[in-house]
């Protein structure tokens, strides 16, 4: 059904209900066969190319099971960043459900550097999140990040 949306513009997505089946299926398969990662993300960018994806995803508890950071970019088709650009921008998911834990994210080395290029894309609040001020800071040079070249998480207040 899904694959025949992909191929087909005047197939019919699935409903809310079963692509929110399908999300967590694809969730629960990417993190038990990392290998399938990058076809996965095929998938997901089909669903969110209707409102029921998109819906069915608001809907999932737990998104950064998916591990957008740890998709490979190599193999033409969509990235993670446009995967997770398509989920901040056009479907309103906040970056810190989808990257988390922070220092795992920023680990991704390839990951990162993409997600820094292409940053003034995300919307505003992408900055307040985690990975954005780690990055916002790094681009700065706040502090000892300037020596480093990858950004770190942002340590929690005292308090």
């Amino acid at each position: 059904e899904l694959l025949d949306a992909r191929d087909s513009p005047a197939a019919t997505l699935p409903d809310v209900e079963r692509s929110k089946a399908i999300w967590e299926y694809c969730i629960q398969l990417s993190v038990k066969k990392t290998a399938l990662r990058k076809q996965l993300l095929q998938c997901c960018m089909v669903l969110l190319s209707g409102p029921n994806g998109v819906a069915a995803l608001r809907a999932v508890s737990d998104k950064r099971r998916m591990g957008i950071w740890k998709i490979p970019s190599s193999g033409g088709g969509p990235s993670g960043v446009d995967m997770l650009l398509t989920m901040t921008r056009d479907c309103g998911i906040a970056l810190d459900e989808l990257l988390d834990p922070v220092e795992e994210v920023l680990k991704s080395v390839t990951f990162v550097s993409v997600l820094q290029a292409r940053f003034c894309e995300f919307p505003e609040q992408a900055r307040s999140c985690a990975v954005g001020v780690a990055l916002s800071n790094a681009e700065t040079g706040v502090g000892e990040r300037e020596k480093r070249k990858l950004p770190t998480a942002p340590r929690p207040a005292k308090g």
